[in-house]
């Protein structure tokens, strides 16, 4: 027994002056996990965001549902929103009644700054939107972008013919 505990103690002496293997290469950290960018915003999903900010803003005079079959206005704004979603122009398209641009124009105003657009949007730092107003009788409005599409109109035709 002694022969054998000398042998293998012969074994591990031996064992300490022998080179020690290299150790294996630590493998590299993994790369950090960046999100894919997500689809581009569209136009459209930017102008309903810019329609909920103005409605929310100017609450007290707009209207919710289906917009009557006969407005009283139906006012185009042009605006210039800056990358941070300040409005640096408003411009009247169409109306036929002054009054109720300048409600539409405030109600922009009112509303800023508007959500700033994503940068695939902007062209030399701004992005040009044009937004519809959509008024009743009552002078309330809502934002074409977000209002609820008209009811068809019964299907029996609105003038008879013999």
């Amino acid at each position: 027994m002694i022969g054998r505990a000398l042998c293998v103690a012969t074994i591990l002496v031996a064992g300490c002056g022998a080179p020690t293997p290299p150790e294996a290469p630590k493998p590299a950290p993994p790369a950090p996990q960046v999100a894919p960018p997500g689809p581009p915003l569209s136009l459209d999903h930017y102008k309903r965001d810019l329609a909920g900010a103005i409605l929310r803003a100017n609450s007290a005079t707009t209207f919710e549902g289906t917009p009557p079959h006969l407005l009283r206005a139906v006012v185009v704004l042009g605006f210039t929103i800056d990358g941070n979603g300040a409005v640096r122009g408003i411009r009247t398209l169409r109306t036929p009644d002054d009054e109720l641009a300048g409600v539409a124009m405030r109600s922009v105003r009112a509303a800023a700054p508007l959500p700033a657009p994503p940068p695939e949007l902007l062209h030399r730092g701004r992005i040009e939107i044009v937004e519809t107003w959509l008024f009743r009788d009552d002078g309330r409005f809502q934002v074409r972008s977000l209002a609820a599409p008209q009811a068809r109109l019964a299907e029996e035709p609105l003038v008879r013919t013999r």
